[in-house]
């Protein structure tokens, strides 16, 4: 179940990642042309998108680093 749970955690840490990097990394219009769906990048301005893409990028690494480290085993889930 450990191992399940390791793999689930890093899926979404792959997922938020590429997701923070690519809403850093691309200018609006072309990010909003990625899909249908991203037209919620209209309703923000530019610091704000900014600043979800590098809480996307801390999710990632929240959920990645605690499994990488070396933990006490009562801290893990």
């Amino acid at each position: 179940m450990e191992i399940a749970l390791w793999i689930v955690t890093g899926f979404l840490a792959v997922g938020f990642l590429v997701g923070g990097i690519a809403l850093l990394a691309l200018p609006r219009q072309r990010y909003r042309a990625l899909g249908r769906n991203q037209h919620w990048v209209d309703m923000f301005d530019t610091g704000t998108l900014k600043g979800l893409a590098a809480l996307k990028v801390l999710a990632a690494a929240g959920l990645a680093l605690p499994t990488t480290l070396a933990s006490p085993p009562g801290w893990r889930l």
